[in-house]
Parts: C-alpha cells; structure tokens; sequence
C-alpha cells in the first residue's frame, strides 16, 4: 500500500490508513458532544411545549371566567360566540389528492401545504408514475404539473379519460405557463382547471373547490 497521510491533520499514519488516532478519538469526543446537545435540544423543545399548553389552559380558564361575568352583563357577548367550544375541521380534511409535479421542491412543498390542510397526499414525478399510482389509489383530486417528462399533463389527463371516462376525478393543471391559457383551452385539454405557479395558498385550496364542484365531463 501507498504511504499515507491524516486526512485531518496531515500527519504521516502510515499505510492504508486515513486518520491517525488521535484524530479518531477528536471526531469521537465532537460526535458525543453533539449527540449531547441535540439531547438538550429536545429536552428544551419538550420542557417549552409543556409550558405553552400550560399557559393556553391558564388562558381558556380565564375566558371562561369572564365569559362567567358576560353572561350576566347586559350587551355583552357569551363565550361561544368569540370564543369556539372545538376547533374547525381543517379545511381539506379526508380529501385525497395525487400531485404530480417533476421539480422535486415544488411537488414537496405543495404536499406539505396540503397535508397541513388535512389532505391525504400522494405525489408523482411524472404521468407515468401517476397512471402507475392511480392502479391501486383512488382520489378526488389531482393537482398536475404540465410540463414534464416521458408523459406531460395533458397526455396524462388523454390516458386517465380513456381509462376512467366520467369516474376519472378532476385534474387541474399546474404551470407557470397555465396563466395563458382560455377557459376553452383548459377544457379542451381535458383539465378541471388550473394554477399558474408561483401560486398562494388561497388560490390552491380556491382551484381544488372549484374543480371539485364541476360537473364531470
């Protein structure tokens, strides 16, 4: 073998060998400590959640206590007026979407802000992989790029309507270039509607109710 020095500090160690000893045993101690400190981290994070929820129950026993005293106050509002008993559902709950989008942070960040809204998302690099997905899957929705490759959004949508005829679910089309297109042209192209990207939450969660609402084709 070749003769060899430390990768780290440049140390002659011989042969067949990349980091000397005492290098070892200094990446070792820096690999405890920071396995120590991503457990204070932790603790920190847990021991702030903790008094967080404390102080959010402090908080509603007192809108309950003033909301005791509005009750018996002339022109004031009860409790449940301002103050909701449960929360609402969040606004996507149950709905299943499919995204499929080749660029990788635009089909990762739109799965999170769907899932967030309480989707159950599954994603897709392409039409081939989608049609692959929709063997098995059902869903009420699908959100699809229009540019991609081995099989765009429109040939996608062309292969889902000969599959599925009415019973295949909405697909909007998602593109920078979708801004340009009529309503006819959407049609036309088989999709429920579109997005232009870069797009807003609002203008998602707009396009899913309204292709939802559509009438099948």
């Amino acid at each position: 073998m070749d003769a060899a020095a430390c990768l780290r500090c440049g140390v002659f160690v011989g042969e067949g060998r990349g980091v000397c000893g005492e290098c070892w045993r200094a990446i070792h101690r820096q690999t405890l400590a920071l396995r120590a400190r991503a457990r204070r981290l932790r603790a920190d994070t847990l021991r702030l959640r903790a008094e967080s929820q404390a102080r959010i129950r402090e908080l509603v026993a007192r809108m309950d206590l003033l909301a005791g005293g509005a009750a018996r106050t002339p022109g004031l509002v009860r409790r449940s007026a301002f103050w909701p008993l449960t929360p609402a559902p969040p606004p996507l709950a149950g709905l299943r979407v499919l995204v499929v989008e080749d660029e990788p942070f635009v089909r990762d960040s739109t799965r999170l802000v769907l899932e967030d809204a309480g989707a159950c998302v599954a994603a897709a690099a392409d039409g081939l992989e989608a049609l692959a997905i929709l063997q098995y899957e059902q869903f009420d929705v699908i959100l699809c790029d229009v540019l991609m490759p081995r099989l765009d959004g429109p040939a996608f949508v062309r292969h889902l309507r000969q599959e599925r005829g009415q019973a295949a679910p909405p697909v909007i089309a998602v593109s920078a270039f979708a801004s340009h297109w009529s309503p006819r042209q959407v049609q036309q192209a088989g999709f429920a509607g579109y997005l232009a990207k870069p797009f807003e939450i609002p203008a998602l969660m707009g396009a899913i109710a309204a292709a939802r609402s559509r009438p099948a084709a």
